[in-house]
């Protein structure tokens, strides 16, 4: 019996293992349209379901500003739920200045993530996309056509006792007079990030081409979705300490064909 016993403990140990090795995966069904081969599936955006584009190429999700009045007119959505500003090139391949916003919720199929980025493009009819801010936080992603789902299996698992460093935040002033201000923003972004190394651009000014491209103030850019939690609190940052009038977000994935540059992040002062 004591035999017995020890290979029931045994098999009992490994049960939650073998549990875990058999969880179905998420499952978000999508349609496909036949002329133009697009995978459409259905969102649920802080209660609004809308048909969204499913976009590999998309670095986040993305909504334009005739579902964002929507939001808005229902009470989905407020001022605080914007939490920057952002360049995005429209289809005439302008830059032009949209938002970005923090959604409380997104569902789509069974799943359910919660304070997920989102980009509002600033015209009406801009297609609505699904992208890499929802798909990157699972490790696997496969589409069944056999079926018309798309699977997503072991979401991402933080870990809550690590800390997240940049590795270079690189200043650029626009002109001689800025300089000084590289290291007063060291201090106010070593309040709320860890920082492995502050830069500052030595051909001062930059290319005209460059700083006529930028708004008045400061702009924080950003290459990688993954570091968008700490850009974010960089600019918040600098909006608190009541010094610079205007503070935009930008995200250049979209500059550098969506290759990711991880934990580097540019400050321009104009």
């Amino acid at each position: 019996m004591q035999r017995i016993n020890l290979i029931l403990i045994v098999c009992l140990g490994l049960l939650p293992g073998l549990i875990r090795a058999q969880q179905v995966a998420h499952e978000i069904p999508f349609h496909k349209d036949r002329a133009s081969g697009l995978l459409y599936v259905d969102a649920t955006l802080n209660g609004v379901q809308k048909r969204f584009i499913f976009d590999t190429g998309a670095s986040t999700i993305s909504i334009n500003a005739d579902l964002y009045r929507t939001l808005v007119n229902a009470g989905k959505i407020s001022s605080a739920d914007v939490v920057g500003n952002v360049n995005v090139v429209i289809a005439s391949g302008n830059s032009v200045p949209g938002k970005v916003l923090r959604l409380r919720t997104v569902q789509l199929g069974n799943v359910t993530l919660k304070n997920v980025e989102a980009i509002v493009m600033p015209v009406n009819d801009a297609p609505l996309l699904i992208g890499q801010s929802i798909f990157s936080q699972f490790e696997t992603v496969a589409i069944d056509y056999k079926n018309s789902k798309i699977k997503l299996e072991n979401p991402r698992q933080e870990d809550a006792e690590e800390v997240v460093a940049l590795r270079e935040v690189r200043f650029i002033p626009c002109s001689q007079a800025q300089t000084s201000e590289s290291a007063i923003m060291a201090n106010l972004i070593r309040a709320v990030v860890k920082v492995d190394d502050f830069t500052e651009e030595a051909n001062v000014p930059p290319p005209a081409k460059a700083v006529d491209k930028l708004n008045p103030g400061v702009t924080v850019r950003y290459f990688d979705n993954e570091d968008y939690d700490r850009a974010a609190a960089i600019v918040a940052k600098l909006e608190a300490s009541g010094r610079y009038q205007a503070v935009a977000l930008e995200n250049m994935l979209a500059f550098f064909n969506y290759q990711p540059i991880s934990g580097y992040l540019e400050i321009w002062v104009k």
